[in-house]
């Protein structure tokens, strides 16, 4: 009997921890709970603060000011998710997500960019000397922006940033649009597939064939059978110069979700299927496929015995688009036991962009996953 009861005490310390941090769990990963608004509430109060590139400290110039960019433009997606879920909040939420959007498309906020191609992303949409495909991110924001208020006074930026991103998908001869000059990152295309898909669901105009191509075209030449995502490639040949990795993999599961759910599904299987892993009832991420060695950087953030901090935030988003509540409810145990959320809603070692991620990964609806023609 002894033996039994320290066997049965021994299996309890094991999944009392992970159970234990997932009880509130409804209340946070489901965007009709309770903590949704406050933590919304309170990366407005971040937000309204003086944010520089200076205040990220990645120890890159450029790495801070995409920063700068994303948070702003996840935290926008968050407030209008929100919105959609909890829609008497929605009048709040307009007010906050105006500020973040006046933000976003300050011209210093997206000086990083500018930087690297020598002219504005905003200033050359009517031509295509450069790709600017980073363009893709600030655009989520707009479109996020126009859910939220269908008369958006940037209506007309938005619809010009979308016809930009599409016609260079669609007449490039190259495999991937660039990132900056000489760097392409398959997820960074993703982003502009998905700022092309808030835009269809905004304005209620179906994607073209020509996109679905290209979307079909990206699939095949950068995910692996097993559903996973090469981190960087050759602009032009589409050849990997990377293996694949679960903070790419894990952002482009959740990105894709608004532009092709069924392959956003097949994205983010492959990230928990393949990458994902659970221990003592917490659910993470590895960076690269068990028994490939590798590094973590700036893209996957800290690894803990290979588990990606970065990729574990935004399978959060993966899992709710595909509508896995099981996972999401793993993952969040993991996010609330590192991110140590607060009294007043926000993350304690997030910031303003690990708030802004978690803000727009927790309210992520859950997409019609079913399969598309060029699927």
């Amino acid at each position: 009997m002894r033996r039994l009861l320290l066997l049965l005490a021994g299996i309890a310390s094991l999944w009392l921890p992970g159970h234990a941090l997932r009880l509130d769990a409804p209340d946070w990963v489901s965007p009709t709970g309770a903590r949704a608004p406050a933590l919304a509430r309170a990366l407005d109060t971040q937000l309204r603060a003086e944010l520089g590139e200076a205040d990220f400290a990645t120890g890159s110039r450029h790495i801070d000011g995409e920063w700068w960019l994303a948070t702003y433009a996840f935290a926008i997606l968050g407030y209008a998710q929100l919105a959609e879920h909890q829609p008497a909040l929605r009048p709040e939420l307009q007010v906050t997500a105006r500020h973040a959007l006046d933000q976003l498309l300050r011209p210093e906020v997206r000086a990083f960019d500018t930087r690297q191609w020598g002219d504005d992303m905003l200033d050359c949409l009517d031509e295509d000397a450069h790709d600017h495909v980073v363009l893709g991110y600030l655009g989520l924001g707009l479109g996020a922006a126009r859910l939220l208020d269908p008369a958006l006074p940037e209506a007309d930026l938005h619809d010009r940033v979308v016809t930009a991103l599409e016609r260079r998908f669609t007449t490039t001869d190259a495999a991937l649009l660039l990132s900056f000059p000489g760097v392409a990152f398959p997820v960074d295309n993703a982003a502009g597939f998905a700022t092309i898909g808030l835009h269809a669901r905004a304005t209620g105009r179906p994607l073209s064939p020509e996109l679905e191509a290209r979307i079909a075209d990206w699939e095949a030449a950068f995910m692996s059978e097993d559903g996973l995502l090469v981190q960087t490639a050759h602009a032009r040949t589409g050849h990997a110069t990377s293996p694949v990795r679960g903070s790419g993999t894990a952002l482009a599961a959740w990105l894709m979700s608004y532009a092709d759910p069924p392959l956003a599904a097949r994205l983010a299987e492959g990230t928990r299927d393949t990458l994902g892993a659970t221990v003592l009832g917490l659910g993470a991420v590895r960076e690269y496929r068990p028994g490939t060695p590798g590094r973590g950087d700036i893209d996957s953030g800290p690894l803990i015995y290979g588990m990606s901090v970065s990729a574990t935030g935004f399978a959060l988003g993966a899992a709710r688009g595909i509508g896995d509540e099981a996972w999401a409810g793993r993952l969040w145990a993991t996010t609330r036991l590192f991110g140590a959320p607060g009294p007043d809603g926000r993350f304690l070692f997030g910031g303003p962009l690990g708030n802004a991620i978690l803000l727009a990964a927790l309210t992520t609806p859950a997409a019609d996953t079913t399969d598309s023609e060029h699927s």
